[in-house]
């Protein structure tokens, strides 16, 4: 039961991290309409909902603080090992992959295990790549996500491989793009915002100061590498 909620937790908190990021987004676009005299209405709006966004946060804490009462020892967060931060994402993974019908298998390869502290935005790279892969495969049996670990010469290699639709030529220089996005649903209209591939690039290449490529054949599969120096995730981001 404590590694479930030590998996919940982790989700709660890094949701945190991204309301208070929302939070002060909205104050700020508040504070520019209010600064240029701009229609009151819409600064009344976007004061309420940052104050909205700010109570949610609260609440997130509540739950996490009592759960950290039962178990203080099982949660804490500090650092994390690669091993459990994949174990987290690979059962995430497979649960939404139920809820989908998808019988798409994962292999992790973690040939090296080593722990991390900026485990949170290690952490939203690799489930965008992870969500990505299982989402290019249109079947529902035959689909398999590869997630591969390890060190080389102080750098972390990563890597995630599917053999889903695989991108387009045309499409592939352009997937880092923020907004750039070709996955458009004809029924509801719903359209991804396509910020996942760009956010990710960030990270790696602001965060971590690393590289991030990609290869792709159509109806093979694609494949994202990633290289990171081995210090700034075990030491932390400065």
């Amino acid at each position: 039961m404590a590694s479930t909620f030590k998996s919940e937790i982790y989700y709660m908190k890094k949701n945190m991290d991204r309301i208070e990021s929302v939070t002060q987004y909205t104050f700020s676009a508040y504070k520019a309409i209010n600064e240029a005299h701009g229609d009151p209405k819409t600064q009344e709006v976007l004061l309420e909902v940052a104050k909205d966004i700010h109570e949610i946060k609260k609440d997130y804490l509540r739950v996490i603080q009592g759960i950290e009462q039962i178990y203080p020892k099982q949660l804490e967060l500090e650092e994390m090992s690669v091993s459990e931060i994949l174990k987290i994402l690979v059962a995430n993974t497979k649960e939404q992959l139920q809820s989908d019908n998808k019988n798409i298998a994962i292999h992790l390869a973690l040939k090296d295990d080593f722990n991390v502290k900026s485990h949170f935005l290690l952490m939203s790279v690799l489930g965008n790549l992870i969500q990505n892969a299982t989402e290019s495969m249109t079947h529902q049996s035959g689909g398999y996500v590869e997630i591969i670990c390890e060190l080389r010469a102080y750098k972390v290699l990563l890597s995630v491989k599917d053999n889903g639709e695989g991108i387009q030529p045309e499409v592939l220089s352009h997937i880092f793009n923020p907004g750039y996005t070709t996955k458009y649903n004809n029924k509801t209209g719903d359209m991804n915002r396509g910020v996942g591939l760009s956010v990710v690039k960030s990270i790696v290449e602001e965060q971590f100061k690393g590289t991030i490529s990609v290869k792709s054949k159509i109806e093979k599969g694609t494949k994202f590498m990633i290289s990171i120096p081995k210090d700034l995730l075990e030491g932390g981001l400065l």
